[in-house]
């Protein structure tokens, strides 16, 4: 359920059980989705940046948009509530730590927790950096490469590489509610599709290609003077190529949470973020590797969730801010 967070810190249900969460691959862009009708005894409170808790999850959400249609209907949409990650400046900070756990438990607030599925990461360190908590963790993501998931007070570095591989078919036979959406996209004008890249740092260059897909090779160009480490600039290198090397291939398809709906029948289908499965087209009966890296779920309605599934290896899409930071070994 959804509760308003007023100013005194009590809370107001809005009786609304028909609302959708999004969780994404990097977990700072989850957002939750409810309409409610026009006229309801709660429309005048909730303004932009109201807060909402939801109850199956128990996380904070702030309203970022409201829309007031023509209809009878009222449309929000909110993020989630990681204000508490910004309520301070970092000015020209220098981490210490040589790890992205360590780096990022250094800048946390009091009573905020960090924990790693990651056995461990390169040896790199952000100096001179300015921003906030959230803006820092924001960079360690881009750094690394890894995302991120939060709960109230808790972040935790996710390993996407480590979830579960083809234990799940997704079929219109078995779980699929209708044909997946495909989207497909290559665009190598645009700079978006490359096979070959030379990226230039601050003092230091690379040259890296991937030919998996494309054996032409199709050059690209990049700076970031950010960074200072040839480590942490082959890694870069390597971060983007596995992304502008392939097709951008997505799938948004309706799925029946078998497992959700009847876990004593249907346990082995569960799935989540981050899995690999395997969908079959039912007119070509083709078996494919796709990965989930959108899940949109319905707590009170499962039979409405959907996921976006990509073929493609998936980079991460990092919030870019004003904040700054040198990246060194």
């Amino acid at each position: 359920m959804l509760f308003l967070i007023q100013s005194d810190g009590s809370q107001l249900d809005l009786n609304c059980d028909n609302y959708s969460i999004t969780h994404c691959y990097n977990g700072e862009e989850d957002k939750l989705s409810f309409t409610l009708k026009r006229g309801h005894a709660l429309c005048a409170k909730l303004k932009e940046q109201a807060r909402i808790r939801e109850t199956t999850e128990e996380r904070i959400f702030s309203l970022s948009s409201v829309s007031l249609g023509g209809g009878d209907t009222m449309s929000y949409s909110a993020e989630l509530d990681l204000s508490g990650l910004q309520e301070k400046l970092l000015l020209s900070w220098a981490s210490t730590a040589s790890d992205m756990l360590g780096a990022i438990r250094q800048v946390l607030p009091s009573g905020w927790t960090a924990a790693s599925e990651v056995p461990s990461t390169p040896v790199l360190q952000v100096e001179d950096f300015n921003g906030t908590p959230l803006e820092f963790i924001q960079k360690c993501v881009e750094v690394w490469d890894y995302p991120c998931q939060f709960a109230p007070g808790k972040v935790t570095i996710k390993n996407p590489a480590a979830a579960a591989k083809d234990v799940v078919p997704f079929s219109c036979e078995l779980n699929l509610q209708e044909q997946p959406q495909y989207r497909g996209r290559a665009d190598s004008i645009a700079g978006t599709y490359y096979t070959a890249l030379r990226l230039v740092g601050d003092n230091c260059t690379t040259t890296a290609t991937l030919t998996d897909y494309d054996s032409r090779l199709i050059w690209h160009y990049e700076e970031d003077k950010s960074i200072s480490s040839q480590t942490a600039l082959d890694q870069r290198a390597a971060a983007l190529l596995k992304a502008a090397a392939f097709p951008v291939q997505s799938f948004s398809c309706k799925v029946i949470d078998l497992a959700r709906l009847q876990p004593e029948k249907y346990a082995a289908l569960s799935f989540a973020l981050y899995d690999t499965v395997r969908s079959i087209d039912p007119d070509t009966g083709i078996s494919s590797s796709v990965q989930i890296v959108q899940y949109v779920t319905y707590p009170y309605y499962p039979e409405n969730n959907t996921v976006r599934l990509n073929s493609a290896p998936f980079t991460l899409k990092v919030k870019r801010s004003s904040s700054s930071g040198q990246i060194k070994e």
